[in-house]
């Protein structure tokens, strides 16, 4: 069986992740993987560096991008299971680009995308997926639209999305993502597809929403996140989600008795992607630096000394080294100056 890993993050899906383009494709390589997909949170910045790291390791790299979208302009409100208190404005998109058409979509697409009332969040819309040539879109992780439907109990409104993506893309242009993470949630958002797969004859797809290459990464993404949040949240606290890069037999173990058909597809992706000169959108971007490093521990340390207690040695380096945007940088700056310590 070929599997490649489809829905992977690395340190340019900004303090979301920590591993770097050529960490990924070595991971990729270390499970006898011939291709892998990077699609980070709403930028396409990891783009030049996954290609020069793709010829590096003789990997073929599939060019793609986590986007939020919104059912609608109004804004409709869908709370979260386990979640009560905030609602979910906007949902998680996948998309990759198969063509360098493809990719001029996506980079159109971030240009043009919306800041909605009462959201800081730009999303895109169902008219920029619509007026999209040669992407391809999945329906995400449990933030996805389609997901989040079936967490809350609304098969049909989820089952009507799935026909309107359908209606809009064609059924080559999107798939239902398949994830198991080892979470109570997992079995629910999976029959839920299944069925939706069922009525519709929806592609299926075996992904997994990758965060991280090794348990330290873990370790080093929970203080970012609390970082990013004002403290708010530390990242993960289940040890059963871990959101690592997990071999085809772990996955296969998890998702015993899915379609086989998931599992092909994902070499129908890899063998449909082909790139001659690729959009690509050049932003300006810092590294954290050491001394911001140590100031972020230092303040988790009063906050969450435990958290800290459990970064590797060399975690403060690493975080040095990772690349962040000016307005994501700001916002931290002025959060952690209002929490003196």
């Amino acid at each position: 069986m070929g599997f490649t890993h489809l829905h992977v993050h690395s340190c340019y899906s900004i303090l979301d992740s920590v591993s770097t383009p050529l960490d990924v494709c070595l991971a990729a390589r270390s499970i006898s993987s011939l291709a892998i997909a990077i699609t980070d949170h709403d930028n396409i910045n990891v783009w030049p560096y996954l290609l020069d790291a793709a010829k590096q390791t003789c990997i073929k790299p599939i060019l793609g991008v986590e986007f939020n979208m919104v059912n609608n302009t109004k804004y409709d409100y869908i709370p979260r299971v386990n979640n009560q208190l905030t609602g979910r404005t906007a949902f998680h998109l996948t998309a990759w680009a198969i063509s360098d058409a493809g990719t001029y979509s996506l980079c159109s697409m971030l240009k043009c995308r919306q800041h909605m009332p009462n959201s800081e969040i730009p999303v895109i819309t169902w008219s920029d997926i619509a007026n999209s040539e040669d992407v391809i879109f999945g329906s995400a992780c449990s933030y996805g639209l389609v997901p989040n439907l079936i967490l809350n109990g609304k098969q049909d409104e989820a089952l009507s999305i799935v026909g309107k993506f359908l209606d809009i893309v064609g059924k080559d242009r999107f798939y239902l993502e398949l994830m198991a993470h080892g979470l109570s949630t997992d079995h629910v958002i999976i029959n839920g597809l299944l069925d939706i797969h069922k009525r519709t004859g929806a592609h299926l797809l075996v992904t997994n929403d990758v965060h991280h290459l090794h348990v330290s990464e873990v370790l080093i993404r929970n203080l970012l996140v609390g970082v990013r949040t004002n403290g708010k949240f530390w990242g993960i606290q289940n040890t059963g989600d871990l959101l690592l890069m997990e071999s085809p037999d772990v996955l296969k173990q998890r998702l015993s008795g899915i379609p086989e058909e998931a599992w092909t597809n994902t070499q129908r992706i890899v063998d449909a992607v082909h790139y001659w000169h690729p959009c690509i959108m050049n932003t300006t971007l810092r590294k954290v630096g050491i001394d911001r490093a140590n100031h972020w521990i230092e303040w988790a340390r009063t906050v969450r000394p435990d958290i800290v207690e459990q970064l590797p040695a060399d975690a403060a380096q690493r975080i040095a080294q990772m690349p962040i945007d000016e307005q994501s940088l700001s916002v931290i700056q002025c959060q952690l100056s209002n929490n003196s310590f």
